[in-house]
């Protein structure tokens, strides 16, 4: 059941097992991952990737959980 609060939002994406669930009024979020969501249920441009990660505001990008309980790399220059 991903995204079964949505109301009236428009071009979101929810991959995963309950992922999602917060957003109401939100739009042009993509979300994936088992559980991963929004913080809030009227974000914009929001960004959640990883299970359980949950973006925190509008026009941002989450990679991973929160408190530290993941590592982000990112190979390159």
């Amino acid at each position: 059941n991903s995204g079964n609060d949505n109301t009236t939002v428009s071009n979101n994406a929810f991959f995963g097992f309950r992922s999602g669930l917060n957003n109401v009024s939100g739009g042009n979020n993509t979300v994936i991952g088992a559980e991963a969501d929004l913080s809030g249920g009227n974000f914009n441009f929001a960004t959640a990737i990883g299970a359980g990660a949950i973006a925190s505001r509008s026009n941002s990008i989450t990679l991973g959980r929160a408190g530290g309980a993941d590592t982000v790399i990112m190979p390159g220059n």
